[in-house]
């Protein structure tokens, strides 16, 4: 399942369960319309709940994450183990890893 909210310009999506072609579609289409068409350029992603990290999934999501950083926007991942902190790549001034949403608001700001 894919959830998303808007607060404070920042596009919070929460992935749950297991990942699945129809969430890979609808992640992709949520990010297309509002990195395009909205102008939204700052994201916070939520593993809380995510059970595992599909090959497909994970290709699919680097390059939504190249395309956001392309367009000047900032990534916070948050709710990821430590153990996988680092799989999306590094970036000193637009991806940042939080252990809580509540960090969000302290690394993304308009």
């Amino acid at each position: 399942m894919l959830y998303t909210n808007v607060r404070n310009g920042i596009l919070f999506i929460s992935i749950e369960d297991e990942i699945t072609e129809n969430t890979i579609s609808n992640l992709t289409k949520e990010i297309d319309f509002l990195l395009y068409n909205q102008g939204i350029s700052l994201y916070a992603f939520n593993f809380n709940y995510l059970k595992n990290f599909s090959t497909q999934f994970l290709n699919n999501f680097q390059n939504k994450l190249t395309e956001i950083f392309l367009k000047c926007g900032s990534v916070v991942i948050y709710g990821i183990d430590k153990v996988y902190e680092g799989i999306f790549g590094k970036r000193k001034d637009n991806l940042f890893y939080a252990e809580k949403v509540e960090d969000v608001y302290n690394l993304l700001s308009l």
